[in-house]
């Protein structure tokens, strides 16, 4: 009975790390980037399978079956620090990008750039192939791709799902903040969070 127990529960544990490593992971957010509509506390799940399987405790792909598109909130390994982030992927491998009078143009987007934003941006004219470009919703207190420059699609390990548990706000001044702005209704925007090892 007793080798039953524990041959059950060392099957449970290489299950439940498989599934960790390649399939689904849970986070909890760790910072504002993209507030107000996640704030830190909040535990999202992540899809790892949603492009493709990943090699464990790698930036490669063993088989890629599909690529973020604007819109989705993605999980990626930023470029500079390597620290999981989440963001908002608002363009993608082909589409055209502008700045003009410190103001960066991107698939109907109209955002404000701090001068040493303009100088990462200003020459570029379209996203990279294989590339990205991400944002966060709180942008005046977010390092995202105007800061970091374009994101490999090969530092993306999957997509949000949902929130685990509803926030609780305890916070007046930011209880009620709206977004800085708001180009789509019902937007969710990314974060930076402590993510497990996998």
């Amino acid at each position: 009975m007793t080798r039953n127990i524990l041959f059950f529960i060392g099957l449970s544990v290489i299950c439940v790390s498989i599934l960790r490593i390649f399939i689904v992971d849970i986070a909890a957010v760790n910072g504002t980037s993209m507030e107000p509509l996640l704030h830190s506390g909040d535990l999202i799940f992540i899809n790892k399978a949603a492009y493709g399987l990943s090699l464990p405790f790698s930036s490669s792909y063993l088989f890629r079956w599909g690529a973020p598109v604007a819109g989705e909130i993605i999980l990626y390994r930023d470029p500079l620090n390597k620290v999981k982030t989440v963001k908002r992927c608002i363009a993608v491998a082909g589409d055209p990008v502008l700045v003009k009078n410190d103001v960066l143009y991107i698939n109907n987007y109209r955002i404000p750039l701090k001068f040493y934003q303009v100088g990462i941006l200003e020459h570029e004219s379209i996203v990279p192939e294989n590339s990205i470009f991400v944002l966060g919703d709180n942008f005046d207190n977010s390092s995202d791709s105007r800061s970091t420059g374009f994101i490999p699609i090969d530092t993306v390990e999957g997509n949000a799902l949902f929130l685990a548990e509803p926030v609780l706000q305890d916070e007046p001044s930011t209880k009620n903040r709206a977004p800085s702005f708001s180009p789509t209704p019902g937007i969710v925007w990314g974060n930076h969070f402590n993510s497990p090892a996998g």
